[in-house]
């Protein structure tokens, strides 16, 4: 990629083409197994495996990309649709223990029950609700240990979470077990 704001460039390694001919086309005709430079700009659509918005920000190198491109009077391809198989929004809240908190990266790692983890991006979008605390939350009010539930957009190849919502659970309150005794009294 050519960075992250238009227009720009991105290298697309060519899995499949379709259709495999067209009598329209201006300059080389796409071919499987190489590389082609794809211009991006304000009129590319950008979406998620399941057509959610995305952005161009939000792609990543090694992303699988589904790309619909028209070419242009000097032979260079400029995308309509870009669509990123690789992201997609989180079906159910990833629940776990923060650990590796980087205060400066803005990132934990999340250990959950079944033993995977997986990486938790926090950008200006990012509510965070963490209990007895002021009013307005932030990334710094976390602390590794805690028991987090997170929603956001995961990226399946990479495993990171850009989390839209951090809810953290309270802590819980181990009481001592108090049995309680009563004396029946019979009054004659």
């Amino acid at each position: 990629m050519s960075g992250t704001t238009l227009p720009a460039t991105i290298v697309v390694n060519v899995s499949k083409v379709a259709p495999k001919k067209n009598k329209k086309w201006i300059g080389a005709y796409p071919e499987v197994k190489k590389e082609i430079t794809v211009k991006v700009d304000a009129n590319t659509k950008f979406v998620r495996k399941y057509w959610g918005k995305s952005s161009l920000e939000e792609l990543t190198v090694g992303d699988k990309l589904d790309v619909r491109v028209k070419t242009n009077e000097d032979g260079s391809v400029t995308a309509t649709l870009v669509k990123d198989d690789t992201l997609h929004w989180t079906w159910k809240v990833h629940n776990g223990a923060i650990d590796g908190l980087d205060l400066t990266a803005k990132t934990f790692t999340l250990k959950q029950k079944n033993g995977k983890s997986v990486t938790v991006k926090v950008d200006a979008k990012t509510k965070i609700f963490i209990p007895n605390a002021s009013a307005t939350s932030t990334f710094d009010g976390l602390q590794n240990g805690q028991i987090a539930h997170v929603r956001g957009i995961i990226n399946n190849k990479t495993k990171v979470i850009t989390a839209s919502l951090i809810r953290v659970s309270a802590p819980r309150v181990v009481a001592p077990v108090v049995t309680a005794t009563s004396t029946a009294t019979t009054i004659q």
